[in-house]
């Protein structure tokens, strides 16, 4: 529904494991100590991502790649029988290299799948690793950024390990405090690491929780609410955005940049995203290709938002093409 006002209020689902006193998960100035809070969430966030232990499943990606690399030996085997034995040797190295890479891809996406920790830890290295690089991308990132006016309260959800930060490097930002939503709690070294990297002050207070369990404890406390490269891998966009909305007070505003799915089908871009889905859905954190224009659009685009979105193709690497369509905009709340 476009009227967010029917989207019940979203409440921790282990608000019976609250300690007693303030509730730590009440991000705008609760009484809790830090090391309190910091306790808490590790805690919540270990249970919200331990797996059954008699839970079982061989992702079909696994399987296929697997199953590939059998029959390309077998292949190879029947098609050069009658060749001459160099041609033999020559291709059987070739196909046998080809499918020990294929199975050692697709026994990597199963370990990950059925190793939550292994699969968080895999992550933020990933992250890491993307955001010490860099990427033509940083300069549609920081666009937005600066274009909605990053101050006052902020509220990021899935801040990773601070990508933005570098965007507010050497600038005089004026934030009086930074809360992050974050359920990957490996995140919170490198989050206060590049904080002090880029030489920013504000205070940061890391919250352990999905975007979806947050519980805001004062409705329309926050200036700002940041959303970069994060809504297609919610459990719920709809309700992380809604959450966003009531952690606004009115005139404040929501920016974001999201990568989205192709919709013209049999462009390259839309076949890439069909191979690449599964294996992103595993090693990206649970993320999807979604409409996001869509998705925005069906949230923020009422008489309760000022909706400014603009699609675009990104300026990705060769080997990420397939997230080349983008949306990037701000939504001020009236």
């Amino acid at each position: 529904p476009s009227d967010l006002s029917k989207i019940p209020p979203v409440r921790c689902h282990q608000r019976d494991s609250y300690p007693p006193g303030p509730s730590p998960i009440r991000t705008h100035g609760s009484a809790a100590s830090p090391s309190h809070q910091h306790s808490f969430y590790n805690q919540t966030s270990t249970q919200s991502n331990t797996m059954c232990s008699s839970c079982f499943a061989i992702p079909s990606i696994s399987i296929k790649l697997i199953g590939t690399s059998v029959a390309l030996l077998y292949g190879q085997r029947s098609l050069t029988a009658n060749s001459h034995k160099y041609t033999r040797r020559i291709t059987f190295t070739v196909s046998f290299l080809i499918s020990l890479a294929l199975s050692g891809i697709g026994i990597f996406l199963f370990v990950l799948s059925v190793n939550p920790e292994l699969r968080r830890r895999n992550f933020v290295n990933l992250c890491v690793g993307q955001n010490l690089k860099g990427s033509p991308l940083d300069e549609h990132r920081c666009g937005i950024l600066n274009e909605g006016n990053v101050t006052g309260r902020v509220m990021e959800f899935g801040a990773g390990p601070g990508t933005n930060f570098k965007c507010w490097e050497n600038t005089n930002i004026q934030v009086e405090k930074y809360v992050v939503v974050e359920p990957n709690t490996y995140f919170e070294e490198k989050l206060q690491a590049e904080k002090q990297a880029r030489g920013l002050e504000f205070p940061l207070e890391f919250v352990g929780l999905k975007g979806e369990s947050v519980d805001i404890a004062e409705d329309g406390t926050f200036d700002v609410v940041v959303l970069t490269h994060v809504l297609c891998s919610v459990d719920s966009p709809e309700v992380v955005l809604a959450n966003a909305d009531r952690a606004l007070k009115p005139g404040g505003r929501i920016i974001f940049m999201e990568h989205s799915k192709e919709l013209r089908e049999g462009t390259t871009v839309w076949y890439l995203q069909q191979v690449a889905a599964p294996i992103l859905a595993i090693v990206g954190n649970g993320c999807k290709f979604l409409d996001m224009r869509s998705v925005i659009e069906g949230y923020l685009s009422n008489d309760r938002f000022e909706l400014e979105m603009l699609d675009f193709d990104a300026p990705m690497p060769k080997m990420m093409t397939f997230a080349r369509p983008h949306v990037k905009g701000v939504a001020t709340k009236k």
